[in-house]
């Protein structure tokens, strides 16, 4: 039973040493680093009625993050995480029909 114990020690105080993040440091660190927050020119409702094309060359311009997360009615592979600076379009009849921020 002492030997078990003594591994156990051991392979805490290794996973200590060796992973800092396992250790209680008080700072809270997000882990990705997440840009700030762009300001939008103009709004969402900019994108509506563009074709995909042109909607995706006018954020594109304005330097915004975007992506089509559902195409005539089928979705589209996307990440669940919420990012304010990216744009999502939905496309219907080959334009935009509905832009949200995430």
């Amino acid at each position: 039973m002492r030997d078990f114990l003594m591994k156990q020690l051991l392979l805490l105080t290794v996973v200590a040493l060796f992973f800092p993040a396992c250790r209680e440091s008080g700072e809270k660190t997000a882990p990705d680093k997440v840009a700030p927050v762009q300001q939008m020119e103009g709004n969402e409702s900019d994108f509506v009625e563009l074709s995909e094309k042109e909607a995706g060359a006018l954020a594109d311009t304005r330097e915004l993050k975007h992506r089509v997360v559902e195409r005539e009615g089928e979705m589209l592979p996307a990440t669940r995480d919420y990012r304010p600076d990216r744009l999502n379009f939905v496309i219907k009849g080959g334009k935009v029909a509905k832009v949200t921020r995430g």
